[in-house]
């Protein structure tokens, strides 16, 4: 897949936001969230509304529905049809895979391009393929997980 470019309208970023902070407050008490850490509030909802922003981004592309979900923690896909968005702060990083993902699921990487509103669709990989073990490790003491390299993206 090459890589797509997505620019969000002023309306998209309002209403991903909405989701990101909503987000953000239903898991302030969920202790061991994996993800990205962060330092305080102003960076956790940063990481939350950068988060939605990325799925709205993927959604817009794909022409497909953003169900807007609300901490459903894995039991619902991210967009419709089975597709997880891992939406990263650099266009350098892997697209993680943490062992509660679905194998069965799709999932892209998406990076800000070079900065909201403007986001870039990286590639994507079946779960299974991508928890593979030569990928697998813990560079950032957050627990194992499996780091797919961009090269390894469709």
């Amino acid at each position: 897949m090459s890589q797509k470019i997505v620019k969000l309208t002023r309306q998209e970023c309002f209403d991903a936001s909405m989701v990101g902070v909503l987000r953000m407050i239903g898991s302030l008490h969920i202790k061991n969230k994996h993800g990205a850490k962060a330092k305080n509030l102003h960076e956790t909802i940063g990481i939350d509304i950068l988060g939605a922003m990325g799925e709205m981004a993927l959604a817009k592309h794909l022409g497909v529905f953003w169900s807007r979900s609300i901490n459903t923690f894995h039991n619902v896909a991210d967009i419709q049809g089975g597709i997880e968005v891992r939406t990263v702060s650099a266009p350098h990083y892997k697209l993680i895979l943490r062992g509660n993902d679905d194998p069965d699921r799709t999932y892209f990487l998406v990076a800000p391009a070079p900065e909201p509103p403007v986001f870039k669709i990286i590639g994507s990989i079946l779960g299974r393929d991508g928890m593979k073990p030569e990928f697998k490790g813990d560079p950032n003491g957050q627990g194992e997980a499996w780091f797919v390299p961009q090269a390894m993206l469709r």
